[in-house]
């Protein structure tokens, strides 16, 4: 078996669903075999709890306008993310899915929480 060796610095796969923007030659590891392993970041807005909904409805038709202004769309992509706003229920199913899918890897690898 033949080992290859990324120069130092080099990318060697996306841990995210798609490719991303800024480098489009690089594969994702579901690409390169290992659909399984997906790691992304994300940022989001969260509010106390019981937040009336009109209050949140505002605030997040605000941030969804700010985020697709041209210079804070170059802003992100400069940092190498990529602006998704999306809506709060949909954020709320990303928070849930990704606390479910970490809580079975902690549980997998046998960490516990202090």
């Amino acid at each position: 078996m033949t080992e290859h060796k990324a120069p130092a610095g080099a990318a060697v796969c996306a841990a995210t669903r798609e490719r991303l923007p800024e480098l489009k030659e690089i594969p994702t590891l579901a690409e390169a075999g290992y659909p399984a392993v997906e790691a992304s970041n994300w940022y989001g807005v969260l509010v106390p709890a019981r937040t009336p909904k009109s209050v949140i409805d505002k605030l997040n038709g605000e941030i969804v306008r700010a985020v697709q202004l041209p210079e804070v769309k170059e802003a992100f992509l400069r940092q190498g993310y990529e602006a998704s706003p999306s809506s709060p229920e949909q954020f709320g199913q990303l928070v849930r899915g990704d606390f479910e899918k970490w809580k079975k890897v902690v549980r997998a690898s046998g960490m516990e929480l202090e």
